[in-house]
């Protein structure tokens, strides 16, 4: 959904959010259009109700205001009596519940004042609920394929023919057909293709079809700057090698002729805590009760040192490629990464880690840990080796000192606090 140009108003506090999810329609659709009626009075919209249009609450509102004001003289409302972050739509979906209330009618419409006569009536109206926790701005890359490349769906998926209309023969899945041969859609060193490495077409886990061109300079060679190798090969249906980025969501777009770097998607904080009685007495307590520096991993010693890690593991980023993977290292494994010594005087210790699933798949890392001996500063982490979860062999690196996943992964770090 997009925000509408004319759409410029400072809404509660700078909250221009309220337009935004006036865009999304519930659970009627698009189309839907449905007032909310209650009790000789409709709902309006929170802004523009100069004229008592009533407001379509098959979208979501989080505020509104009512044609007439209640006996203490308000007409402004918000959806949530306790919760002033939760969005609601009507529908009139049959799957869900609908809640029905006493509401009785006027036998004569035109009737004014409390005397009126009136029929008894239920009013009945089912919700859906919205809490949001994201805003993606979706745009046309997700579709937009000028070089004609084959999607063969997801990863899992066994299609009927492969990249060039072959037929399925060996009933291989998606994955099997993409990396066929040992592909794995690096460039050469230079910045060419090759058509033997290049990826054979596209599926969820190799979704490349935005050429390089569109966020680079014509000759498409890649930004000295770019050091997350994103640059990625792959045939088109005539088996030419293709230079691709990435046409899925990003967090940051990377940067587009004149236009720059385009951010795609925002957090929704979950800062609704924050000026609560019960969160500045926590946060004054804890000011009070703990040192400054209480949560220093350089300090072993105590609850809140770097001893935490053997009782609750901690969690280390993979970065990288436009997205990021977490991996979990549990207490335990924490405790049996034991270090060797080099001979240059630092302490080091190698583990493989599996991470949690981003952008439709997982890796297996190799991680180097090392610290200088005898040292009390943080442990360094660095990836040796990466390979796709299911793979059976390492990814074959061109430089071993700087080692990359096939996406663009280049760095494995533990963000502190």
């Amino acid at each position: 959904m997009t925000l509408p140009l004319s759409i410029t108003k400072t809404v509660h506090n700078g909250e221009n959010f309220l337009y935004l999810m006036e865009q999304i329609p519930g659970k009627d659709g698009p189309n839907g259009n449905l007032t909310d009626e209650f009790f000789d009075s409709y709902a309006v919209h929170y802004f523009n109700n100069a004229d008592n249009t009533p407001l379509n609450a098959a979208f979501y509102s989080r505020f509104y205001d009512t044609k007439e004001k209640d006996a203490m003289g308000r007409n402004r409302r918000r959806r949530g009596f306790n919760d002033a972050y939760l969005w609601a739509a009507r529908t009139e979906h049959k799957r869900v519940s609908a809640l029905s209330v006493e509401d009785p009618q006027k036998v004569d419409p035109n009737c004014v004042g409390t005397s009126c006569e009136r029929k008894s009536w239920k009013r009945e109206q089912a919700w859906s609920w919205a809490i949001p926790l994201e805003i993606v701005w979706t745009t046309p890359l997700s579709k937009w394929n000028p070089y004609n490349i084959t999607y063969l769906g997801r990863s899992g998926d066994k299609p009927a023919t492969g990249c060039q209309g072959e037929a399925n023969t060996a009933n291989k899945n998606t994955d099997q057909i993409v990396l066929d041969g040992g592909r794995d859609g690096k460039p050469n060193t230079d910045g060419s293709c090759n058509a033997a490495k290049a990826y054979a077409c596209s599926n969820n886990k190799h979704f490349y079809r935005t050429p390089k061109t569109f966020f680079g300079g014509e000759d498409g060679e890649q930004d000295p700057a770019d050091t997350s190798g994103r640059l990625t090969c792959i045939l088109d249906q005539n088996g030419v090698a293709r230079k691709t980025m990435a046409s899925g969501h990003w967090i940051v777009f990377p940067s587009i002729g004149n236009v720059g770097p385009v951010r795609q998607r925002y957090p929704i904080a979950p800062i609704h805590v924050a000026g609560s009685t019960i969160w500045k007495e926590v946060k004054a307590f804890e000011k009070m009760s703990l040192k400054d520096d209480y949560d220093s991993l350089l300090d072993q010693d105590g609850f809140f040192g770097g001893q935490r890690d053997g009782t609750y593991g901690f969690t280390l980023t993979l970065m990288g490629g436009g997205h990021d993977h977490d991996l979990r290292v549990s207490g335990g494994w924490h405790k049996q990464w034991a270090p060797m010594v080099r001979s240059d005087g630092y302490s080091v210790a190698t583990h493989q880690v599996t991470t949690v699933t981003s952008n439709g798949h997982q890796h297996v890392i190799e991680i180097e840990r090392s610290q200088p001996l005898g040292s009390d500063t943080p442990l360094e982490y660095k990836m040796l080796n990466c390979k796709i979860k299911g793979m059976t062999e390492w990814e074959v690196q061109q430089d071993p000192e700087h080692p990359m996943c096939g996406d663009g992964h280049v760095s494995v770090a533990r963000v502190y606090n």
